[in-house]
């Protein structure tokens, strides 16, 4: 590819693509970096080695219509790489304004719709792949790289590696998928790979038809369910799995582990996909407010006549339990005492007040009769 370049820019490219792969970043985003490099120097006919600030914001007004935020934000940081990795220059400026966030929920599908989309697939390997990806919660390349030692039989579990952000996981093995994966490797018998690539040979993955990451209609049968109302792609098993999972009432936090999600809030947005939450909220609510009652067909009028002299209106009512009290006292002299405590024992005497007030009134009682005179 570099040779369709001028030399001093397929000179810098291929020394862009060398500093990308020593700062060890992914293959994908080492695509999107050299890619909006690329886009940039067809605008300036290749000469992108000393533009000006001036020179970026009119070129990114070109293209901020035709290239999604995604798109624009990929471009931006690949020039921003450029210029500091491999020129060894500031960046002349230019920055972008990020829009607003938009909170979108994906499209998700039910288990039966699940079912039927695996039932209606020709073709069997996309058939046990779709199957794989829903029934581990994997990203479409992570199912891509799945390998024959990656498959613990013995504790049940898959280790996904090198996933997003370069980590991995281990994720629940069901028994069923276990045996399908079985049965389904005995068709190939390739050594490594668990999804070879038939056409391309066995040392490489497969990889889905020309669609990109979306359903091709020449995967599916033509009694496959009609889900085209929704955006279903090869992801969205990954998110139904995870619905799927909160509504069986799997803890978020092992939701989250089993994702690879590294925030919680990321796995929480599922909970706004499941109608059991919903329901769980619901009957929560229905039960914590049905223990109140508002005395229907009982009402309690307030005295409010304004009369200071009123005996119901004004503190005749208050004076009087005042007075009952007074009564059931001892006769003798009282005396009030007044007990301050360290901030540091705040916890503990409210923990234990009558442990505290018992061990506080004994002292002090001991301290009054030490310094009473004779």
């Amino acid at each position: 590819m570099t040779s369709e370049f001028p030399a001093q820019f397929a000179c810098n490219y291929q020394c862009l693509l060398n500093q990308l792969k020593l700062h060890r970043i992914q293959p994908k985003t080492i695509a999107l970096y050299s890619h909006g490099v690329r886009r940039a120097g067809e605008y300036f006919d290749y000469r992108i080695d000393d533009l000006t600030r001036l020179q970026l914001t009119d070129y990114f007004v070109h293209i901020i219509d035709s290239l999604s935020w995604s798109s624009l934000k990929h471009d931006l940081y690949g020039l921003k790489f450029y210029y500091a990795q491999v020129l060894n220059k500031p960046w002349p400026g230019a920055d972008l304004v990020k829009p607003p966030k938009s909170h979108t929920l994906p499209d998700i599908i039910t288990v039966p719709q699940a079912q039927q989309i695996f039932m209606t697939t020709w073709a069997l390997n996309y058939r046990v792949f779709f199957f794989t990806l829903y029934s581990l919660g994997l990203r479409l390349g992570e199912g891509l790289r799945l390998q024959i030692g990656d498959i613990d039989a013995d504790r049940m579990r898959v280790q996904v590696r090198n996933a997003k952000g370069n980590r991995d996981r281990f994720v629940p093995l069901p028994e069923n998928t276990l045996q399908i994966l079985r049965r389904f490797w005995q068709t190939h018998r390739n050594p490594a790979l668990l999804f070879p690539n038939r056409k391309c040979g066995l040392k490489k993955p497969t990889w889905p038809p020309p669609a990109g990451s979306w359903w091709h209609p020449d995967l599916l049968a033509p009694g496959h369910p009609r889900l085209r109302f929704k955006r279903i792609t090869p992801h969205s098993l990954r998110h139904s799995y995870a619905t799927h999972l909160i509504e069986a009432g799997v803890d978020l936090l092992e939701v989250q582990r089993i994702l690879g999600h590294q925030s919680i809030l990321t796995t929480i947005r599922y909970t706004h996909l499941t109608d059991h939450t919903k329901d769980n909220a619901a009957d929560r609510i229905n039960a914590l407010i049905g223990q109140i009652s508002i005395g229907w067909g009982q009402s309690y009028l307030p005295h409010s006549c304004g009369h200071r002299h009123c005996p119901h209106c004004q503190a005749h009512e208050s004076q009087r339990w005042i007075d009952q009290q007074l009564q059931k006292l001892i006769p003798g002299n009282y005396f009030m005492v007044t007990f301050t405590l360290p901030a540091q024992f705040r916890k503990l005497a409210w923990q234990h007040q009558r442990v505290m007030y018992d061990l506080i009134t004994r002292s002090a009682w001991g301290d009054r009769q030490h310094l009473q005179p004779e």
